[in-house]
């Protein structure tokens, strides 16, 4: 239809720009989603919560026809279940739903944790409120006039308007991680791996010049990790090695993911035995000790109840983020015992290799 228009009902930047580029830009309509859905079963989906309607309208206010074409839109869907209002300020709109999932979409994929949950952890709690801070700082400088004074007045909304009403949804990108899933086309949880996965990385992985480099570990604290292996076995257990005063000190973690399986065992398939999640207070808090003066992060371990200790597909991805690695000076320990008793292998980025090669292990003394 020569007059007809394109509505574009994606969230984020970027989208209006591509769709002129496609159809022109006086044919394009933008909206503004605020509302959760699932797939129920092939042509049917299902709303799962709902905070705003839906708003549509020109991203040039001026432009008197698309701006009636929204008008008409928005009737038409409301008047088919959904409810939708027209807007003359759409731009600024798809920025405000860039505040709402900027803070709560990325920490709900890979804690695996409800909007809810997110806004009741005070941890969690100060990462979105700086995410949010943030965001703001950008649409200004990008000349986007929001209809919030300061980063302080959307987030009183956000947390007594907007996170209530979605507080039971999730983030459904961690069904499109690609090869961080699994279980099909969904995420199994954080740290899942396939138990019967042959190892991406071989105990012969060499380093530069054909030799491994080396990570240095308290024997203590290798025994530790280990005696945790075993206190948690047959789940796996899961923590972190700080230094701190010049000693490496043990941080367990609990394993949280039988929770999660248990509450949603669709989307967590796999429970504590193949899978681990740390509990994400006590993971922020070592992360956030580990910036202590004279502290630092040494490694982070988890057990392999059911196979030996390697180095997974999955444990690659949950180390990395995007195509590169979350904390390349960090290495990775993995002990078993299910192979040969008190085995433990460590695993760091190599930027040469731009992969994670093993290092061989040399304890020092407790």
């Amino acid at each position: 239809m020569p007059d007809g228009v394109l509505v574009s009902l994606q969230n984020g930047l970027g989208n209006l720009e591509a769709a002129a580029r496609a159809v022109g830009g006086a044919r394009v309509l933008g909206a503004r989603v605020i509302f959760g859905a699932e797939v129920a079963e092939p042509g049917r989906a299902r709303v799962t919560v709902y905070a705003d309607p839906v708003l549509i309208g020109s991203p040039d206010p001026f432009d008197t026809r698309r701006r009636d074409a929204a008008v008409a839109w928005a009737a038409d869907l409301t008047a088919a279940g959904i409810p939708a209002e027209s807007s003359e300020t759409i731009v600024a709109e798809l920025w405000a739903k860039l505040l709402y999932s900027a803070a709560l979409n990325p920490l709900g994929a890979l804690l695996g944790l409800s909007y809810g949950a997110l806004a009741a952890d005070a941890d969690t709690r100060t990462i979105m409120d700086a995410v949010i801070e943030e965001a703001f700082a950008v649409a200004w400088a990008d000349g986007v006039t929001l209809r919030w004074g300061a980063a302080e007045d959307y987030r009183e909304e956000f947390y007594r308007r907007l996170v209530p009403a979605t507080a039971a949804d999730r983030d459904r990108s961690d069904q499109r991680l690609g090869g961080r899933a699994g279980g099909g086309a969904r995420r199994a949880g954080a740290g899942q791996r396939d138990p019967h996965a042959a190892p991406p990385c071989p105990r012969s992985s060499p380093c530069h010049g054909g030799s491994m480099e080396s990570l240095t570990l308290a024997r203590g604290a290798l025994e530790s990790m280990l005696a945790h292996a075993r206190e948690t076995h047959p789940e796996e257990c899961c923590g972190a090695v700080l230094v701190e005063g010049g000693r490496d000190v043990v941080r367990r973690f609990t394993n949280i993911q039988g929770r999660l399986h248990r509450e949603d065992p669709a989307t967590q398939p796999r429970d504590a035995r193949t899978a681990y999640a740390p509990e994400p207070r006590e993971l922020f808090a070592a992360i956030r000790d580990a910036e202590a003066p004279g502290a630092s992060l040494k490694a982070f371990y988890h057990s392999h109840a059911v196979r030996g200790a390697y180095f997974s597909g999955e444990d690659r991805a949950r180390a990395m983020f995007g195509d590169e690695p979350s904390y390349p000076e960090v290495a990775y320990i993995v002990v078993s015992d299910a192979r040969t008793t008190g085995e433990a292998r460590a695993f760091r980025w190599d930027e040469v290799a731009r992969d994670f090669v093993e290092l061989t292990i040399e304890l020092t003394p407790p």
